[in-house]
């Protein structure tokens, strides 16, 4: 009997909001007073240069925001898509070309959150 272990997906759900939270709190977290608000940022990248003004803090917090925001919501439709997969796999009758002996070639064959029992 094949089983599917559902905690797969939502560690790797719980990881990426975790890391886009995370990502969030480090620029909330800056102020005006840090010196990178207050010069002129030079980027170089190969042949190309670029100079531009100090950043506007309050802009790139909103726009840091809408950021996660759409990643969050990018990671919860992915899970979503994940689980509803699954649930179609197992809807069906899967046949193969061939006979799986193994627990190796089960999850050669179907590299998913999959354990035999």
């Amino acid at each position: 009997m094949i089983k599917i272990r559902l905690e797969g997906y939502s560690e790797t759900v719980k990881s990426k909001i975790f890391n886009d939270l995370t990502a969030l709190k480090v620029i909330m977290d800056l102020d005006n007073e840090d010196p990178r608000f207050k010069e002129e940022q030079a980027f170089t990248c190969g042949f190309y240069h670029f100079e531009s003004p100090p950043p506007n803090l309050e802009n790139l917090k909103q726009r840091e925001v809408l950021k996660c925001f759409k990643s969050i919501i990018g990671s919860l439709q992915d899970y979503l898509d994940e689980l509803i997969t699954t649930v179609e796999i197992f809807k069906k009758d899967l046949k193969t070309e061939y006979k799986i002996n193994s627990d190796e070639e089960l999850i050669h064959c179907c590299p998913v959150n999959f354990y035999n029992d």
